[in-house]
């Protein structure tokens, strides 16, 4: 494999979107409503077996797995190696996310851009760790009103095989507003034979603050997964 190739995202098809398992069995991106957030530094997240996550930054939801899985599907389809700025407008955003363009939605999808940037995310895996933001940098380009984003490219390896899932895009949108149900639905895709857990366990690595298991059993139950 040449070193190019080696900085580029695998492909998945336009009805998937590409994310690490990692990202997917943790509670990095958690499983909570709005006005839900709290500040982390150095905070231990919940996570599947046999890998950690310390992270440091503001809280991020579900929300804010969207717009990733969004931006890393931008840079499959520009073919951009890790590293090099690709390019994405707010208005094909707030359309993939199936939002209407408003400048209310442009602003919360600006904060999100931040949160993902403003972040340090620390992971240990096997023989291989990470330490760095989801996003290595962005900016809003002035003059044509675009953003300009950069991924770090030492995320690439969380993309080997056997180690990303090709995400089922439609399922998830038709579960927006339901953080647990599009948690717990991406849980199980990361997974190629499902299994049962318990629902304690599900709600402690999604990160919810739902202590109510039979009101949280009844949310499951709605995922056509569980």
């Amino acid at each position: 494999m040449s070193h190019s190739s080696a900085l580029t995202l695998p492909s998945w098809p336009e009805s998937t979107r590409g994310i690490p398992n990692i990202v997917l069995r943790s509670a990095l991106c958690a499983a909570i409503g709005k006005g839900k957030r709290v500040y982390f530094e150095r905070e231990l997240l919940a996570s599947y077996k046999n890998f950690s996550i310390l992270y440091t930054g503001q809280q991020l939801d579900q929300g804010d797995l969207s717009v990733w899985l969004m931006i890393l599907h931008y840079a499959r389809l520009q073919r951009a190696r890790a590293g090099e700025a690709f390019r994405f407008t707010a208005y094909s955003m707030l359309t993939a996310l199936r939002k209407t363009d408003t400048g209310g939605n442009r602003a919360v999808l600006h904060r999100r851009l931040l949160r993902l940037k403003a972040n340090s995310v620390e992971i240990v895996h096997d023989h291989r760790s990470y330490v760095g933001s989801l996003l290595a940098f962005f900016e809003r380009d002035q003059g044509t009103g675009e953003y300009v984003v950069v991924l770090d490219p030492q995320l690439v390896p969380f993309f080997g095989q056997d180690q990303f899932t090709r995400l089922n895009w439609e399922v998830r949108l038709d579960l927006e507003g339901k953080p647990l149900a599009q948690w717990v639905f991406a849980f199980y895709e990361s997974h190629a034979v499902p299994y049962k857990m318990q629902v304690t366990s599900l709600l402690r690595l999604s990160g919810s603050k739902n202590s109510n298991c039979r009101s949280a059993t009844q949310k499951l139950n709605r995922v056509c997964v569980c």
